[in-house]
């Protein structure tokens, strides 16, 4: 008798990097239900909370030109594996004096590596951005974050798959206002296509 094998298909994994300083807040709550969305369309995901690691920022040192990774040795290399693995990727940030948090740009700027050296980062990923802001300008306010996104990540030959962009979100406001959020399952699920 002769045995068949069947392929399985390989679940997508979509991974999660929130850039709040805050652990729990807003921004971790509508990530995760980016992730939810993702998982209920059959992808494996993973969150990452960037305040928790040790990222220093890029040295622009070109290391990365000749060899396989970063010089500098830190939780990025944690980082790398876990966006390296992924199909897609989704980042999220407060709104700090129109761009990214502190805790989001320094692996943004790390991500440089990944676009040299004798192993470059494997093409066809995709990207979505999630904004959070208290002024009621959502667009105006989440631009410049959007354009470091749209412009930077075709270099990395990774495409920007949409954004989420929410406006008069508090302090105040606690992750429980989340549960459920239909926007950020929708993208999730986009992502896990």
């Amino acid at each position: 008798m002769k045995e068949t094998l069947m392929a399985t298909k390989r679940a997508r994994l979509v991974v999660a990097l929130s850039g709040s300083p805050r652990k729990g807040a807003n921004t971790d709550a509508v990530l995760k239900q980016v992730l939810k969305g993702a998982a209920k369309a059959g992808a494996r995901t993973k969150f990452i909370r960037l305040a928790d690691l040790a990222i220093k920022g890029c040295c622009a040192c070109y290391y990365c030109h000749t060899h396989n990774a970063c010089a500098i040795k830190d939780d990025m290399t944690k980082v790398y594996a876990a966006l390296k693995k992924a199909d897609a990727w989704v980042f999220g940030t407060p709104v700090y004096w129109f761009t990214m948090s502190a805790q989001l740009k320094a692996p943004v700027d790390r991500l440089f590596a990944l676009a040299f050296g004798p192993k470059k980062l494997r093409r066809g990923k995709r990207v979505a951005v999630v904004t959070l802001c208290g002024d009621d300008a959502a667009e105006a306010m989440g631009k410049p974050i959007f354009d470091v996104f749209a412009k930077g990540f075709p270099f990395l030959g990774v495409k920007f798959a949409g954004r989420l962009a929410l406006v008069g979100v508090e302090r105040k406001d606690v992750a429980e206002r989340w549960a459920d959020f239909r926007p950020a399952q929708s993208l999730g699920a986009r992502l896990a296509k």
